[in-house]
């Protein structure tokens, strides 16, 4: 089907094809230029809640390395780059992505390849570059704070997930590794928004199709008549939030709602909520991508004796990850009910995202400050409901890891009246600075999904001053004081930065971050060598070659994270061995080793004796 202008707010997913479309020139061929309006489409496009995708024929990796290059890779997912005929390919990606081809566009210069699009996916949209500029004209128009990059988040967790099924011998297998979780909660009248909002934009998953405003779904949750009740998802991957609801009309046992979002496709939560409903009368309307009756029985949802995947690690001690995406990633290695986690999240207040839980000052915060006080700052737009967290300082757990990473990336802010300092955003972006205004409230900077006006930057800028990133020596101090506070028999180990440069870097949060970690690492290490039940966990001794670097130098690809977990396991399971026992002659070896790794002969013979380009 030809794309038309009026068709844009179906679109919830591009797939792009790259030469002559995405950018100008064959890669194969030699150099190309990418146009640097379509890189912005592509992030006012995330921003607004329209993924992208690639569908491409070229080799990967060089490809990969050329979208990185110019800074487009971060906003593609499911990409397909291989020299395969693209119909076959354009399907799975939409199959994977569990969406309808009837919201998806295809771009691509070549008719052949459009015409392969469509005689495999006949409900597509297909265009040429030639509608690239309308599509800008619609992203700018049609903004929608309430999608953003939550969408982009899920597809993320989908891919990691549609990678990882493949190591399973049955999708059964795969669904009970995933230790699905659905909490069904009757209490629902202050969620009244967030069930509309669903109600209206679910669609294969919508079994009634019975769309209403919010005064219908108001008046329903308030009925007696009615038994109404919202469903919450979460698994290994991740924390999908409010993603089904229904409401039986108690009197005729009828279904008067029933939908769910297309995030738990395939995980067989509806049929799990329709058992559990004891399957009242339901008439299906239009057409769905499921049958509620099948299975009738998901037995691994909210399976207790769920078996993690493959090649993970038990722990037998209670333990809480918190931190960001390094030891998110890692967590997924370990298989116990007695883990705990506080990773970075999507608030609910605001569906802004909360880096600043893991910052040393947010912790302290968290433990020191009196209640009411802290009741204060979490008034603060960015500051969430897991933001003060104090289980860091419960005594409830026998191991903690932390994470170093959050305090080299994120700017602190100072009250002027009471000195008390909080974390919010990039370190080298002052939000007090008016010259950075414009820019924020139009989301030209990163605002991690929160919506600045000028009201706000105004009052926060006379109440609060900007310190820009935390020294190291008070990070330092910060971690020793943290140590302090948890009881002396706690184990703690803290997950460090990479002393390897990322060398396809562009993000000025990140500029020389390696000189960073470099000193930061060692004055850790300085700081616990004698300190009983502590360990550091050297991420640089994991890094092979940059392959081993996802799109930055604190994302890494998956064998790093599974080596990270090697070590924790090693940590835990051996008596011993952690930097209290190594002292200065570790400290000397590691001094050593970094002095060698930053020659450059040094890393280029590494490599080549491990066969690595």
């Amino acid at each position: 089907m030809k794309y038309q202008e009026s068709d844009y707010s179906k679109i919830k997913l591009i797939i792009w094809d790259l030469d002559e479309t995405f950018w100008e020139g064959t890669f194969s061929e030699g150099d190309v230029v990418c146009p640097q309006e379509h890189i912005e489409l592509l992030h006012l496009l995330t921003e607004t809640g329209v993924v992208n995708s690639i569908c491409s024929k070229n080799d990967d990796a060089p490809t990969r390395a050329k979208l990185t290059d110019i800074g487009a890779m971060e906003y593609f997912v499911f990409p397909s780059i291989n020299w395969e005929a693209k119909g076959k390919r354009i399907k799975q990606i939409i199959e994977d992505m569990q969406l309808r081809p009837a919201n998806v566009l295809f771009l691509d210069d070549n008719h052949l390849n459009i015409a392969e699009a469509e005689f495999y996916c006949p409900e597509i949209m297909t265009a040429g570059p030639e509608v690239i500029p309308a599509l800008i004209k619609c992203a700018q128009t049609q903004f929608d704070s309430g999608k953003r990059k939550n969408r982009m988040q899920q597809y993320r967790i989908l891919e990691q997930k549609s990678s990882e099924r493949e190591d399973f011998g049955s999708n059964e297998e795969f669904l009970t590794a995933s230790c699905i979780q659905v909490l069904i909660s009757e209490d629902c009248t202050d969620k009244a928004e967030r069930i509309c909002e669903l109600n209206k934009r679910a669609n294969q998953l919508n079994f009634t199709k019975n769309r209403v405003e919010l005064d219908e779904i108001e008046r329903v949750l308030n009925d007696p008549e009615y038994r109404c009740g919202t469903v919450a998802v979460s698994d290994r991957y991740g924390d999908y939030g409010i993603t089904g609801f229904y409401c039986v009309d108690i009197r005729a046992n009828r279904l008067l709602h029933f939908c769910f979002s297309c995030r738990t496709m395939g995980m067989g939560v509806e049929q799990y909520v329709y058992k559990y409903l004891n399957r009242p009368q339901l008439e299906i309307v239009g057409e769905i991508s499921s049958d509620p009756n099948v299975p009738e029985d998901p037995f691994w949802i909210n399976n207790s004796e769920a078996k993690e995947k493959k090649d993970s690690f038990e722990i037998d001690k209670k333990v809480l990850f918190k931190g960001p995406c390094d030891l998110w990633s890692v967590c997924n290695f370990f298989s116990d009910n007695s883990i705990a986690t506080e990773f970075t999240y999507d608030t609910a207040k605001n569906g802004a995202i909360d880096y600043g839980l893991n910052h040393t000052n947010t912790m302290l915060n968290a433990a020191l400050l009196p209640q009411e006080e802290i009741d204060e700052l979490s008034k603060l737009p960015f500051a969430g409901e897991k933001t003060y967290s104090k289980a860091l300082f419960s005594g409830e757990y026998q191991v903690i890891l932390l994470s170093v990473l959050m305090d080299g990336m994120m700017a602190r802010y100072r009250n002027k009246k009471t000195g008390r300092i909080v974390v919010w955003g990039d370190w080298c972006i002052d939000i007090t600075n008016p010259d950075n205004w414009d820019k924020l409230i139009a989301k030209e900077i990163e605002t991690y999904s929160l919506n600045f006006d000028r009201e706000f930057l105004e009052e926060f800028s006379e109440e609060w001053e900007y310190l820009g990133q935390i020294p190291i020596d008070e990070t330092v101090a910060n971690f020793i004081k943290i140590r302090e506070l948890l009881p002396e028999e706690t184990v703690l180990i803290l997950s460090l930065g990479s002393e390897i440069p990322y060398e396809k870097n562009t993000d000025p949060v990140y500029f020389e971050r390696e000189k960073y970690n470099v000193e930061l690492n060692r004055k850790l290490e300085a700081a616990f060598s004698d300190v009983p039940n502590t360990y550091l966990l050297n991420t640089t001794d994991l890094i092979t070659s940059q392959n081993d670097f996802n799109d930055g130098i604190t994302h890494f690809r998956k064998p790093v994270y599974y080596r990270m977990a090697n070590e924790i396991n090693r940590i835990l399971n051996e008596s011993g061995i952690g930097m209290n026992q190594r002292g200065k002659a570790y400290m000397v070896y590691a001094s050593a080793r970094q002095k060698l790794w930053q020659n450059e002969t040094v890393r280029k013979v590494y490599y080549k004796l491990r066969g690595i380009k």
